[in-house]
This record gives structure tokens, C-alpha cells and sequence, in this order.
């Protein structure tokens, strides 16, 4: 699952998860119990949205939103180039 995050405390299960900014995306990986796998925050101190996430039969991870600042999904700084909202597609193996 997916969403926005805001502050601190939130915990899915793998320790609190909190946030840079004014909102950043958290993803939570669960197995098919809904026990918690892992859990990530993704942001800066700009806004960062969410907008959908989808799951394989592979166990592998997508999601989708639009970052307004820099985001590092795990390969690297991501910018967004100007002052407006990009769109972004993350992939995440198993």
C-alpha cells in the first residue's frame, strides 16, 4: 500500500517512519497474511504524492505519484527539474 506521509510515529510495522517535509510517500510491502515485509518513506522537505501502486505475482512493486522536490527511491537522487510537479514510476524487487 501507499500514501501520503505526514509527521512522525507512523509504523507499519518496521519501525516509525517519519517525514522529511511537508508530506513524502511511504510504500508498505505486507505477505498475504497482511504481516508487514518492509516498509519505506521516500521525500524532501517539498511535497511528494502518491498515486497509485500496483503488485505482481513476482512480489515485485510499483508506484506512481508526483515528487516536488528531490526523491531517492533507493538508486539515487531524483530532481525535479522547474517548479512543477513531475510524475514518477518506482519499481521495487521482492
Amino acid at each position: 500500500m501507499t500514501g501520503g506521509l505526514y509527521g512522525g510515529g507512523n509504523d507499519f510495522g518496521g519501525g516509525p517512519l517519519v517525514s522529511q517535509g511537508q508530506g513524502d510517500i511511504f510504500l508498505v510491502k505486507l505477505d498475504g497474511d497482511g504481516q508487514h515485509v518492509w516498509s519505506r518513506g521516500f521525500g524532501d522537505p517539498k511535497h511528494q504524492a502518491p498515486a497509485a501502486v500496483a503488485a505482481a505475482a513476482t512480489a515485485v512493486v510499483a508506484i506512481s505519484g508526483e515528487p516536488s522536490g528531490a526523491v531517492d527511491f533507493g538508486d539515487g537522487l531524483h530532481m525535479v527539474a522547474g517548479n512543477f510537479p513531475q510524475a514518477f514510476v518506482a519499481v521495487f524487487g521482492p
